[in-house]
């Protein structure tokens, strides 16, 4: 719900403020920065959880 705000909220606000033209290029600007930085923060949570199942994984292994 985070994504689709950031990007429909800068085009409502630029395109009421100023041209309509310029929010929709701001808009999707700053929409491919959100859609970047959440694929990268989604990517960095993945590879954590993954490693923490491995290593909790090992160390219950080694209990046995």
């Amino acid at each position: 719900m985070l994504l689709p705000l950031l990007v429909m909220g800068p085009i409502l606000f630029f395109t009421s403020v100023t041209l309509v033209k310029i929010g929709v290029v701001v808009g999707g600007i700053v929409g491919l920065v959100g859609l970047y930085f959440a694929s990268y923060f989604v990517g960095v949570f993945n590879v954590f959880t993954t490693a923490v199942w491995t290593f909790t994984f090992l160390e219950l292994h080694e209990k046995k």
